[in-house]
Formats: structure tokens, sequence, C-alpha cells
């Protein structure tokens, strides 16, 4: 992010496999970055909701060191002219003789075996959220499903109905300072655009949650690309079609599927 001044290195989140490096920021609300985003009003004390209370729980086991109470006491200076925030770094994999230990096939097989959902829609909207405990922040996305490849939830899900997910980060205005939290593992996604999601399903919240950081591919015009550090980055060389069909093999092949409910 060229727009930003780091003020420090916060936390070292390790999960599984992956490494990640937080760190706090600075930013001019009027910037390029900036801009791109609508912050959404969070009321201090507001009670949780309990769709809220059970996205909580899930980000609170993802992210147990995130610290951000630091954070909610900026937004007590009422610096309007600046966003602050906390940055977590793209994921490092382990390598072995300078090759990843983990195969893009092994990656993607376990994608898709470990999904309850994963389906092709359109983001329609997106709201952001401040965790119950006020240390993080997610955002909560509005798909409409328009290709379903696997979906062995408890939730019906149908092609042009709309089904909710939620991604890490976000922006928020508190007490009128802008806030945001970044995971780089996890990018924003925009409304009006297409995307290819590998999801989780959360029972207590009756919504999904992304499932892996290698989950994520645009779609456009035929094409797939994948977000953001383009690990299956093989797989997208092909049409959008062709990376479907390889998904649907992938996932004929894991255990348990007798238990499909929806499969399109």
């Amino acid at each position: 992010m060229r727009h930003h001044q780091k003020v420090g290195v916060a936390i070292i989140l390790v999960i599984g496999v992956a490494l990640f490096a937080s760190s706090f920021f600075k930013l001019d609300a009027q910037s390029d970055n900036a801009k791109s985003d609508k912050a959404t009003i969070i009321k201090r004390n507001r009670p949780a909701t309990d769709e809220e209370k059970e996205y909580s729980k899930e980000y609170k086991k993802r992210y147990p060191d995130t610290d951000a109470k630091r954070l909610l006491e900026m937004a007590k200076s009422r610096r309007t002219n600046e966003i602050v925030g906390s940055s977590i770094g793209e994921p490092s994999r382990p390598t072995v003789g300078g090759l990843t230990a983990t195969s893009n096939s092994d990656l993607l097989s376990r994608a898709t075996c470990e999904a309850d959902l994963i389906a092709v829609g359109k983001i329609e909207e997106k709201v952001a959220h401040l965790t119950d405990d006020g240390r993080f922040i997610y955002t909560q996305y509005e798909l409409t499903v328009v290709d379903i490849i696997k979906n062995i939830s408890e939730q019906s899900v149908s092609i042009g109905r709309e089904v909710r997910l939620t991604r890490p980060g976000g922006l928020i205005s508190l007490d009128n300072q802008l806030i945001k939290i970044e995971d780089k593992s996890y990018p924003d996604l925009s409304v009006g655009d297409y995307y290819l999601l590998f999801l989780r399903y959360v029972p207590g919240a009756k919504g999904f949650i992304a499932s892996t950081v290698d989950g994520t591919f645009e779609v456009r015009n035929g094409a797939v690309e994948q977000l953001p550090n383009r690990s299956l980055a093989q797989l997208t060389q092909k049409g959008s079609d062709d990376v479907f069909d390889s998904i649907r093999g992938i996932f004929g092949g894991c255990k348990g599927r007798e238990e499909v409910r929806n499969v399109y």
C-alpha cells in the first residue's frame, strides 16, 4: 500500500501452514485507496445480534491474537482526515528445496473437499461489522448465485437466490473515526462483480464464511482469475467452464460425497 505510513509491527499470527505479519497504519481518508470503500457506520455499545455473535466466535478463533483495542482508542481522538487500521500480509507457504511443500493439485483438492459450498455469483451488497469484543472487523456480502458446483451445507441454495457470506476485514466509522482492518489473503470483493468462492457453513449464523485463502476467484468474460496470490494460477489458464468441471471432478472423489444435499 503506497499511501499509508506504517507505525510499527504489531503481531505475528500463525494459522495452519501460513505465516501472517500484521502492522498498524494511518491512511489519508482522501487517498485513492480510501475512496474505493464506503464505511459502515457503527454505533458504540450497540448489542450484537445473534448472527453477529456467531460470526464473532469464528473470527476470534481465526485471529486469536489480534489486538484492535488500540484502534478503538484511536477512534476517540476523532481524527476524521485519517483512516487508522491494521493490515495483515499475505501468507507465505513453506518450501522444500525452493519448491512449495504442498502441490497445486493438493491445494485444490483440499479446498474443494473441505468446502461446504462452492458457488459462482454476483456481489450485490456489502456491510462491515465489528466483532462483539471490538477487536476485529469483518464484512458481510450478499451473493446472488448463478452456478452451484458443490453444496453439502444445511442450507438450501438455488440459482437466482441470495446467500450471505462473510470475509475478514472491512471499513467502519466509529465515533466519526474511520477504522480499517484488512487481511491481504482475503481481498475485498467488489459490488457488481462475479466470483467463484469456496465457503464453509456457520449453522448458528445460518450463513457462510470464507473457508480457505485459496478459494477466491474472479470470473470475468469467460475467464477465471485467482485472487490474490495465484497459488492455483495453472488452473485458471483454462476457461471458466473447464475450471468448474475440474472442481466438480475433484468433488466427485471427495470422501462423504453421499451426504450431498444440493448439487447443481
